[in-house]
């Protein structure tokens, strides 16, 4: 993870003068380590970049804490089963693998919390990739992930009690991101996304181990639908030519039934896809651990006070008032709902009354550039209208906010 500093000209040179920004990093060599921690200053010295290493015997804690989800070797992990452990009075186990029923193999695919024990991390997966970063057990995203929580958590349990975002906000810091893998890894992936044009062969296995789930998971609904676009996208071309040959072909009503089916289609294919790839990443069932992404937002306006569980000191938002907001939020929904329904009428009553006709060709293609312009217009409307509602519910943490 890389933090960018901002240092203040002192006569000659840039220093780093701001307190809170001492007391930041000081929090964060105590949590992580001097050792795994590095400062360089920028060519002309106006910025200070901190580059923070994970310690894999921190790493490793953390990720226990946790309760990090990691692939189990599938080799290892059946030839514990069928031993067996005679101790904790566990029979052998034998699964014999039937490719007609399930093409997943008995052991394949599964997941375990991790436990820091040398005798049970001989069950996980080892990638030999990740040599490099001195733990062959986690990817590069799970060490990003890790290393953030060692960061937002409590210093009662050796964390840093740095929250960037809320840094970022008030300017103690310019931003935050990770590092690129090396180069080769790199290029390999670039290569492979810029010479594949079929949505269908793009390489998210390696985007997901590159960029993490969220990003690979969106990746793979945007292929997925691009794939089945094609399916409308034949046979309406089909229709266009029936109805240019013959208009009076049924070929609209028989494109309006395919789409409908489509569209059916299209939504439950995705639904057994996501729980296919739930079940290779390991992923099901993850919202509901106490992750990173259930920590404190940033812009999450409230009044201090103590906490009546530990006494801690916490930001507490008055529920009635957050009420008020989401009805303000259903009500600018329902004005949106409108405005849409208005844009819709206003687009027949434009093909009747301008151009004189409510189906002539010339009324129709008018009728067609305008539903474009007003489709393009709403979606830009509603996505800054969306971004500024969840704003103004003011949300607690970035799981709800999203």
């Amino acid at each position: 993870i890389v933090l960018p500093l901002h240092l203040n000209r002192n006569t000659d040179r840039y220093e780093l003068n701001d307190k809170e920004a001492h007391s930041m990093l000081e929090r964060i060599i105590q949590s992580v380590g001097r050792n795994y921690m590095y400062m360089y200053d920028s060519f002309y010295g106006s910025q200070r970049f901190v580059l923070i290493h994970g310690n894999s015997t921190r790493l490793r804690g953390k990720a226990e804490h946790m309760k990090t989800n990691l692939l189990l070797d599938k080799k290892i992990a059946e030839a514990v089963a069928r031993e067996g452990n005679p101790e904790y009075k566990i029979n052998p186990i034998t699964i014999v693998h039937r490719p007609d029923i399930c093409h997943y193999e008995p052991f394949e695919y599964i997941y375990g919390k991790y436990v820091m024990n040398k005798d049970m991390e001989q069950l996980y997966y080892k990638d030999e990739q990740n040599k490099d970063s001195g733990s062959e057990l986690f990817n590069r995203s799970t060490r990003i992930e890790l290393i953030l929580a060692i960061l937002h958590d409590k210093p009662g349990r050796g964390g840093a009690d740095v929250n960037l975002a809320d840094y970022k906000a008030r300017g103690v810091i310019s931003g935050f991101y990770p590092l690129h893998a090396n180069k080769a890894i790199r290029e390999k992936l670039g290569n492979h996304i810029l010479s594949t044009i079929l949505p269908w062969a793009y390489p998210i296995e390696d985007i997901r181990n590159y960029f993490g789930e969220k990003i690979a998971l969106y990746i793979s609904y945007t292929t997925h639908y691009a794939t089945y676009a094609l399916i409308p996208a034949i046979i309406g071309i089909g229709c266009q030519v029936a109805l240019i040959w013959d208009k009076e072909a049924y070929s609209s009503d028989c494109f309006a039934l395919v789409v409908s089916i489509w569209v059916v289609c299209v939504y439950e294919f995705w639904k057994r896809k996501e729980r296919y790839l739930g079940l290779e990443w390991g992923t099901i069932g993850v919202e509901d651990q106490q992750l990173i992404q259930d920590n404190e937002r940033a812009t999450f306006v409230g009044s201090e006070m103590q906490s009546y569980i530990d006494g801690s000191t916490m930001k507490y938002y008055d529920p009635k008032k957050a009420k008020y907001r989401n009805i303000f939020s259903i009500f600018v929904i329902f004005v949106l709902i409108l405005v849409a329904l208005a844009a819709v009428g206003g687009i027949y009553i434009t093909r009747s009354l301008i151009f004189n006709s409510y189906n002539g060709e010339i009324s129709q293609a008018g009728a067609s550039i305008l539903n474009v312009l007003v489709i393009v217009i709403l979606n830009f409307i509603a996505r800054y209208v969306a971004r500024w509602m969840c704003e103004v519910e003011n949300h607690r943490t970035d799981k709800n906010f999203e």
